[in-house]
């Protein structure tokens, strides 16, 4: 016997079980569109935001992100434009370049303007030139920490160069529940504190907002599959490898197991955290707020010498990746040439 929904008796989709509630495809899609607006109301995500740029990798959670951010345009005075990076990471797998081709299919679908930035063409390297050379050009950072700064930086930089007001990144529940964690379990006040929907602009850099952040992993799966959203399935190779941290995915375990055991568990820790105990690390911090759902950093920062974008060095960590990117071309041509 089928399985019926909680609200209409239509053959049910999925079952929420932290709300008790069996749903079916209208119903299940109604909740989560109704999830993602109660969550960007409560923490004023959408405030003075009049210019998106949407960073789309081309995996579920960006393009679930994408399609929500253009439903709901016009309700909240938005225009949105795509970027997607093209990182360079194949393994055999063609990884990017099918990432980029979901985004771009997407992006043309809803009609936004787009911008697809090609990490080898635009700035001379890949992330798997990374991972294959980086060790031996001196760069400590592990692959995964460094694909990090340079998607960080072109969101940034792209952003500032187009006017925009904030990027949209599409960070799930799940995630956040993962980030407080193991921030909390580090001690990392700063990196914990910005553990939150929306961060402002100011010193160089534009405002960050996370609009998917009160959907699940699961939520975000359901609503590109029920929409008909073609999505990259394939989870990252160096991640695969290992090499994004086997306690990082530890953490990201346990958190799901005790989801599984005690439904809306992640839900209640993160809003927690959010409502009743960042605040309180915020007041007594060096991270300001303006009370009114929004928080950045109020210390003094200066300015990359190479690129001009801002900096706590002389010379920022992407400049100084691809600083020795740079040198290792140079003395391979030289080698090449006999000089």
């Amino acid at each position: 016997m089928a399985v019926k929904c909680s609200r209409c008796g239509k053959p049910a989709v999925a079952e929420i079980r932290y709300t008790r509630s069996r749903l079916c495809r209208e119903h299940l899609i109604e909740f989560i569109e109704r999830r993602f607006r109660k969550g960007n109301e409560e923490f004023k995500v959408f405030k003075n935001i009049r210019r998106i740029v949407a960073a789309v990798s081309g995996g579920k959670d960006s393009l679930a992100m994408l399609y929500l951010l253009h439903r709901f345009s016009s309700v909240y005075g938005y225009e949105i434009i795509g970027l997607t990076i093209d990182l360079g990471i194949d393994r055999g797998k063609e990884y990017s370049t099918k990432s980029v081709e979901a985004a771009v299919e997407s992006f043309k679908k809803l009609d936004i303007e787009y911008v697809v930035v090609d990490l080898s063409r635009e700035y001379g390297y890949t992330i798997d030139f990374i991972r294959d050379r980086g060790r031996r050009l001196g760069i400590r950072r592990p692959v995964c920490s460094v694909c990090g700064i340079t998607k960080r930086y072109i969101m940034n930089r792209f952003a500032l160069e187009l006017g925009a007001d904030a990027v949209a990144t599409g960070h799930n529940l799940n995630d956040l529940a993962q980030f407080i964690f193991t921030n909390m379990y580090g001690g990392h006040i700063d990196e914990l504190i910005k553990m939150y929907p929306k961060l402002p602009g100011g010193n160089g850099f534009t405002a960050k907002i996370k609009p998917v952040f009160m959907l699940y992993e699961k939520e975000t799966t359901l609503y590109s599959i029920l929409n008909n959203i073609r999505f990259h399935h394939d989870t990252c190779p160096h991640l695969e490898n290992g090499i994004g941290g086997r306690f990082q995915t530890a953490i990201r375990e346990k958190l799901e197991q005790l989801e599984e055991e005690f439904p809306g568990f992640m839900l209640n820790y993160v809003l927690t955290y959010m409502r009743r105990i960042r605040p309180l690390m915020v007041s007594g911090s060096s991270m300001g707020g303006d009370g009114d759902g929004d928080s950045g950093e109020k210390i003094s920062v200066g300015r990359c010498r190479i690129c001009g974008m801002p900096s706590l060095r002389d010379v920022c960590a992407f400049c100084s990746i691809r600083s020795r990117v740079s040198l290792k071309v140079s003395e391979t041509i030289s080698r090449s040439r006999g000089d």
